[in-house]
């Protein structure tokens, strides 16, 4: 490849990444200023995908995984930005390449706990954002909070016709964190009542000496944040961060997400191995592997009768 038309290929790249690009930090300026960001694994099946790497998921998907980086309105519920990363790249290492491509400033950020990091508290901090986070129960900053405590206030939390109530107790950790531990009373009577039945039906992995010791963690949120607000409103901006755990639930179950990274080339592949004959408005097909008439049908193409080999 000579020198002008590689040149040309990278430009027409970074123009191409320019426009997303600003057309995300336009939807970003737009927002109500309160961003949840989420990574999702997808299934890859395309032999051609550079991103495409075993990753933590691989024993649930059987198969290599790119991850999907979002950030989502919690407020409007619209969609800001998107971005790929290989499949053995973890949440909490995304999070700097995206600073670096977009801009933020003023930003609540509301985040889930595989993004706690030091690193990231900072990035997180700048610009005048602030954050929401969950701590990791293997920290000291989660056991020390842990540690005979005591829940001195309560209010209610309601979400549409329901309702809950909510004790809580926060202490103060730097000059601008504070951290913030919720018990859900109904929760935590739930799971109880829950895991005992477990205990009753004789379930694996259920006993009396670990509902002992994990009572009292059922329902209860240990959260940090550096956000000017109420004890009332951190929970509450954080429970609202669950809309892009159903958003992606709509992209798996509905908008058929998942499966679909397969390049026209893996498609002729597949497909090179298939006879199909057509008689009026029938397709007869043999040698079809099951998993491929799935991916077929995902792609919009499903055969009137399907005659299937033994393979």
């Amino acid at each position: 490849m000579g020198k002008t038309v590689l040149g040309t290929l990278l430009d027409n790249l970074g123009r191409r990444t320019t426009r997303v690009t600003n057309y995300e930090n336009a939807a970003i300026r737009e927002s109500s200023s309160a961003i949840a960001i989420d990574g999702h694994a997808v299934r890859s099946c395309s032999d051609e995908n550079d991103l495409d790497e075993a990753g933590y998921k691989f024993s649930l998907l059987k198969e290599d995984q790119v991850n999907l980086l979002m950030g989502y309105d919690i407020n409007t519920g619209i969609p800001l930005f998107a971005r790929m990363f290989r499949g053995s790249c973890n949440d909490k290492s995304t999070i700097e390449d995206i600073v670096d491509l977009l801009r933020f400033s003023g930003i609540l950020f509301v985040v889930d706990r595989g993004f706690y990091s030091s690193k990231n508290l900072q990035i997180f901090s700048a610009n005048d954002n602030t954050y929401i986070i969950p701590i990791p129960s293997n920290t000291d900053i989660f056991r020390n909070a842990m540690d005979n405590v005591k829940y001195t206030n309560s209010f209610y939390y309601r979400a549409g016709k329901k309702h809950a109530r909510i004790e809580y107790t926060s202490k103060r950790v730097s000059d601008t964190e504070y951290v913030y531990v919720f018990r859900d009373i109904d929760e935590n009577e739930k799971c109880r009542f829950n895991y005992q039945h477990s205990i009753e039906l004789g379930r694996s992995g259920y006993t009396k000496e670990k509902f002992e010791q994990n009572k009292e963690l059922f329902g209860v949120y240990v959260l940090q944040s550096n956000a000017a607000m109420s004890a009332e409103a951190v929970f509450s901006g954080y429970k609202r961060r669950w809309g892009i755990e159903t958003f992606y639930q709509y992209l798996k179950n509905k908008g058929d997400f998942n499966d679909n990274t397969l390049s026209v080339h893996d498609i002729l592949l597949m497909a090179r191995c298939m006879k199909m004959e057509r008689r009026g408005n029938n397709w007869n097909l043999k040698n079809a592997k099951k998993r491929d008439l799935q991916i077929l049908k995902k792609l919009g193409f499903e055969p009137k009768l399907i005659v299937s080999d033994s393979q």
